[in-house]
């Protein structure tokens, strides 16, 4: 096949056909730029709306963990807060014991009525090497990932922990001012604690669960 007959069946190449292209009109440029505006104002919309989102979401900060506490209690764990200069700056605390000694778990939870507070207390605190709360550890002070009050409240409220056969102690504890308050009601059945469960791959290891 030659180069003509190659040409004639398959066309010209782009730019070199004799067929005029129609340009398009003034009222259908006009519309297509119309469209490209829309487009442009969504968009930058989405972009303010999604900024000022995630700055409402980070400025509601207010609970922190702290870690590395050795063979505290709460009533230790509170007389620290308060030694640091936080009494009555905050609003929840809980410390986690086990149920079959009643020793604590090395880390606890805070809530403070601000976030300038909680952000005051985690300067203040971290690095921490007073060793009847934290032995020869230093103190890890870090946000905790539930946060706020009453998301702490939400997740403990309707949890095992505060089933009414459990002991105060191993409750977590609400605050206004300096006062203790009661704990909002669950908002569903409480089922009861579980001390222990055993787990088929390690038929002799009995581990503490806390729903």
């Amino acid at each position: 096949m030659n180069r003509m007959q190659l040409f004639a069946r398959v066309g010209p190449p782009p730019g070199l056909s004799n067929e005029r292209v129609q340009q398009p009109s003034e009222e259908e440029l006009q519309a297509s730029l119309d469209r490209c505006d829309s487009v442009v104002v969504d968009t930058s919309r989405n972009t303010a709306e999604s900024a000022s989102g995630s700055s409402s979401s980070s400025s509601s900060r207010t609970t922190i963990t702290i870690r590395n506490l050795n063979e505290c209690t709460r009533e230790m764990l509170m007389d620290f807060l308060n030694r640091q200069g936080f009494q009555g700056k905050y609003d929840l605390v809980y410390l986690p014991l086990y149920f079959r000694n009643k020793r604590a778990f090395p880390y606890a939870f805070v809530n403070f009525l601000t976030e300038s507070l909680a952000r005051e207390f985690q300067s203040c605190v971290d690095g921490c090497t007073d060793p009847t709360m934290f032995g020869n550890k230093c103190a890890e002070v870090s946000w905790s990932v539930c946060q706020g009050l009453q998301a702490n409240i939400d997740q403990y409220r309707n949890s095992s922990i505060n089933h009414p056969s459990v002991s105060e102690e191993f409750k977590p504890v609400l605050f206004e001012g300096m006062r203790i308050v009661p704990f909002p009601a669950p908002t569903k059945t409480v089922t009861a604690y579980r001390r222990k469960r055993k787990y088929k791959d390690a038929p002799k290891l009995c581990i503490e669960e806390l729903v």
